[in-house]
């Protein structure tokens, strides 16, 4: 995805910053063409001319963070940040590492809620026992 981002939309994306319009302009909004301002300038005070372990730290936070939609991440990280490919991948490695504990958290919760709610009874009580069953590492 980020690559066909990087080709597709980094053109227009550029324009849109520069004039205002772009052949796209339809498919960004104000309010992609905010976060996208967002990021440039938390992107040009944080990280842009710093050592790329802080450039990955900075892509795998943003990439774990609930602020913004992924698209929103990796079309601002593809066409507007400047980061190579190879750091995209390393930051891309951190973060799927970083977010399997969540994924199967969040796979066990809608697990339970179901179960609870088909097993008939107290569906708080049920919903709950089902989180003792977790192991450490998922809490």
């Amino acid at each position: 995805v980020f690559l066909v981002v990087r080709r597709l939309y980094a053109a227009s994306i550029q324009d849109l910053f520069e004039t205002g319009q772009t052949r796209f302009s339809r498919v960004f909004p104000p309010s992609i063409r905010g976060a996208l301002q967002h990021f440039d300038n938390g992107w040009l005070v944080w990280t842009l001319h710093k050592p790329w372990y802080q450039q990955l730290a900075v892509m795998v936070a943003l990439q774990t963070s609930f602020y913004m939609d992924d698209l929103i991440t990796i079309l601002w990280l593809a066409s507007r940040s400047g980061v190579t490919w190879p750091l995209y991948c390393a930051s891309l490695v951190l973060y799927l590492c970083a977010d399997f504990p969540r994924k199967v958290l969040q796979v066990d919760t809608y697990i339970a809620a179901s179960d609870a709610l088909s097993g008939g009874g107290n569906f708080l009580l049920q919903f709950f026992d089902a989180f003792t069953r977790l192991a450490t590492w998922q809490v």
